[in-house]
């Protein structure tokens, strides 16, 4: 499927689950009571979050919207090194608001920002960046569904597994 052909280029799924998982640890270490567990947890995502289930909501969503030659069109832009340095990094996406502020260009040398200023002007690359903000909120929703279903083992094994294993007075 061309569309998780795509993200794989991208490493949405990827990116998606590392953010998620550090802004878990974020909101951990305002919690005093919390903030030995972060790494804890980290690990404990990093092993049961699927970045592959990531992958097939975001594909869904993408598949829906772009037909295989649109798909292959954003693929070639991701073939160059300007395509590579929009859609690898949160800061760099090519989001509906952001690409239309000057301030964007600045991200980009001389023969970048022509690549860009082409890649602009393609409906496929307008439309791929007006759905990028729902495309890493449907990431986000993957991962949060998969961490409410693992909550119950996260609790089994880092509280209560822990308790059993103490030595009982």
């Amino acid at each position: 499927m061309a569309a998780q052909e795509l993200l794989e280029l991208t490493g949405f799924p990827s990116l998606v689950k590392q953010t998620s998982i550090r802004i878990l640890r974020k909101e951990i270490r305002k919690r005093p009571e919390m903030r030995e567990a972060g790494n804890i947890i980290r690990d404990f995502l990093e092993d049961r979050i699927s970045t592959q289930i990531i992958s097939e909501e975001m594909a869904k969503y993408l598949a829906d919207r772009f037909d295989e030659q649109e798909l292959r069109q954003l693929k070639a832009i991701l073939d160059t090194s300007t395509g590579r340095k929009m859609f690898t990094s949160f800061e760099t996406l090519p989001t509906d608001d952001r690409v239309r502020k000057a301030s964007y260009l600045d991200l980009f040398d001389e023969q970048e920002k022509k690549e860009f200023q082409t890649f602009y002007r393609l409906t496929v690359f307008q439309r791929f960046s007006d759905y990028t903000s729902m495309l890493l909120r449907i990431g986000m929703q993957s991962f949060q569904e998969q961490f409410k279903l693992q909550e119950k083992d996260f609790v089994k094994e880092l509280v209560l597994q822990p308790r059993e294993q103490q030595p009982k007075p």
